[in-house]
């Protein structure tokens, strides 16, 4: 096989494998009455430090006028508060409320029964340290592709 068509196939499983990640995605965030977009929101506020509209665009790759939306809706259900920068008003500051931290607490609980299955099933062999970094490498790869003209 060739390099090329080595890759097309590499763009080809990542394709079907985003597919099946958004599947798996919402139907996670549906057992907290979320969309993938705010489960999504809410995982990183918790976990990445991302706390700004800008900062949610920037890593979610998302326009800022869709988050602004998605943080609004948020915000009226009780999930995430917003407030002015203290060192630059310009900057409108995220935080988890309480509901909202309750709610990543119960899908990070989900999260990791369903990865303690998969470890006691042993029907899939895999080392997590890899396939993390692997995870890393291909979101790497993503950002440097998502900045190309094509």
């Amino acid at each position: 096989m060739t390099e090329m068509n080595k890759w097309n196939q590499a763009l080809v499983f990542g394709a079907i494998t985003r597919v099946k990640l958004q599947h798996i995605l919402d139907k996670l965030a549906e057992t907290e009455d979320l969309t993938g977009q705010q489960m999504v929101v809410l995982l990183g506020l918790r976990n990445n430090g991302v706390s700004s509209v800008g900062k949610i665009s920037d890593t979610f790759l998302l326009k800022q006028t869709n988050v602004s939306s998605l943080i609004k809706k948020m915000e009226q259900t009780g999930l995430l508060m917003r407030q002015r920068n203290g060192e630059d008003v310009r900057i409108v500051d995220l935080s988890l409320t309480k509901e909202g931290n309750e709610k990543v607490d119960r899908l990070i609980e989900r999260i990791e029964a369903s990865y303690q299955k998969l470890k006691d099933d042993n029907s899939v062999q895999f080392e997590f340290e890899e396939l993390r970094k692997s995870f890393l490498d291909i979101s790497q790869i993503i950002d440097y592709f998502y900045k190309q003209e094509f």
